[in-house]
């Protein structure tokens, strides 16, 4: 859903100690069209503010440097906004060096975690949108609740608003498509006073639509029904399923199998794309026009986007949205979790850090949507190349984290080299041509051999990578226990 149109209408605090940072933070917000007059360096100022005026986001960047008495810590900053306005998101943006002790913040409930400097101006913006547009769905399930309870509606019509206001209870419960969508098809059964309802769920990759669920006759009957809606139809468009009563196919469809000439045909939208069309038997298109069907139909979508938003949220915290890997935070729990696991059957856990280096060609550029492409790329060889649970993690636009359990340093450098040539090897030219080169640095560590817990894993590969010139041609170094370090226990060398 595009937000922009609506950025105007939601306040955004800027809170930073650094005036020219916040000036371009505000600067960034108020052209993307958001009401950004709120902007402070004093963290209590802008307490102050947001306890008489809640906003909606708040833009805080992490205090670089020591900060007066009087002046809340980020800590306590972020516990006040969260204490003072539960429903206010926050996001945080701080420098590459302090992005681990930003991304602890998650666990204290900030909403995003932003490294400078920024990949563009889009990067603050898409946040923002993010953080909106779940207020916006929100607002509107909210609207639409209010609507129904202050609906004015004749003695005879007080039946049919309660079995609305119950049917919205139910498809509050209701986790995605599979779940709703029998709910809606009971109630369009039980509205057109038995008539037979039939979904077909539409998929897009074939073009075609195939009967899935049935209510009013037995599923038997219709199981394995579809309409090819590509085949003989060269100038068939997806935007045609918006209106599906008007495609011929589906007319000449109910005709032959049902032997019915009156019916009405509605899409089930999800997030602007169609998934499925719901048809009701021996009804003519007045059905559809019918307010209480029109509201059901409404409030179903609304539902559907609701959890569409919702899970994207939920994945976002914990995959990286471009390559699949999951994201740091979540990285390091698998890492804690497989070193207890490693702890525990006494086999190796080896850590492998790449660097990215990507070389453009002389006088050209690489623009951000290049750069995911070849992100793309990476990580689909990285994944074709690994064990099943091999485990990935993003670190950063251009670092990519690598979790080889039951392996040991030795093994886990030569997989690493391995993977290195591989990833050198590949034409990216071919997809992205301003391609030069690609070059990989890697570091690698391991459990128990070299470091006693995660974070010593993550620090320690991420030593043996720094120890590696960037300017030279890509290697893997692998790190060195320190003197005197005593294992949890002991791996044989193979």
């Amino acid at each position: 859903m595009d937000i922009s149109k609506y950025r105007p209408q939601f306040t955004i605090y800027t809170v930073d100690s650094n005036q020219e940072r916040l000036t371009v933070l505000g600067d960034i917000i108020y052209e993307a069209g958001y009401a950004s007059e709120y902007r402070f360096q004093d963290n209590s100022k802008a307490l102050f503010e947001l306890r008489k005026n809640p906003p909606h986001v708040v833009v805080y960047a992490l205090s670089e440097d020591p900060a007066p008495k009087d002046i809340l810590r980020d800590g306590q900053f972020v516990e006040e906004i969260l204490k003072t306005a539960p429903e206010t998101h926050i996001i945080l943006v701080c420098s590459s060096e302090e992005l681990d002790y930003g991304l602890a913040f998650y666990e204290k409930g900030v909403f995003d975690v932003l490294g400078l400097p920024l990949d563009g101006e889009i990067q603050l913006t898409a946040a923002v949108d993010r953080a909106i547009r779940i207020d916006y769905y929100n607002y509107l399930n909210e609207q639409l609740k209010e609507e129904t309870s202050s609906l004015d509606v004749p003695s005879s019509d007080l039946f049919q608003l309660a079995q609305l206001r119950q049917w919205d209870q139910k498809l509050s419960k209701t986790s995605g498509l599979s779940d709703l969508v029998p709910l809606l098809m009971d109630d369009l059964h039980r509205h057109s006073n038995g008539k037979t309802v039939l979904y077909f769920k539409y998929i897009e990759s074939r073009g075609t639509l195939v009967a899935s669920y049935s209510c009013g006759v037995s599923f038997a009957s219709v199981r394995g029904i579809g309409i090819d809606l590509l085949t003989g139809q060269d100038d068939f468009m997806r935007d045609q399923l918006f209106l599906p009563a008007s495609i011929p196919k589906i007319k000449q469809m109910i005709h032959e199998v049902f032997s019915v000439d009156q019916f009405c045909a509605h899409s089930l939208v999800q997030y602007g794309k169609v998934k499925g069309v719901v048809v009701v038997l021996d009804v003519n298109q007045d059905f559809v026009a019918d307010e209480y069907v029109k509201f059901v139909f409404n409030l179903a979508e609304r539902y559907l986007d609701y959890i569409e938003v919702t899970n994207k949220y939920k994945r976002l915290n914990v995959y990286d949205e471009e390559s699949g890997f999951y994201n740091r935070s979540t990285f390091m729990e698998v890492v804690q979790k497989e070193i207890s696991r490693s702890r525990r059957i006494e086999l190796p856990i080896s850590l492998v850090i790449f660097h990215i280096h990507i070389r453009v060609k002389t006088g050209r550029y690489l623009d951000r949507s290049d750069g995911q492409i070849i992100f793309k790329m990476i990580s689909a060889i990285l994944k074709q190349n690994c064990r099943v649970y091999d485990q990935f993690g993003k670190f950063s636009e251009n670092q990519v984290g690598l979790l080889l359990p039951h392996t040991g340093k030795r093994d886990a450098a030569i997989k690493a080299e391995k993977l290195r040539r591989i990833l050198e090897s590949a034409n990216y030219s071919e997809i992205i041509p301003v391609i030069d080169s690609v070059k990989i640095l890697g570091g690698v560590s391991e459990y128990p051999s070299v470091c006693a817990d995660a974070d010593e894993l993550l620090s320690m590969a991420d030593d043996a990578l720094s120890s590696l010139d960037a300017n030279s041609a890509g290697k893997v170094c692998l790190v060195k226990a320190k003197e005197g370090f005593v294992p949890d226990f002991f791996v044989a060398e193979t």
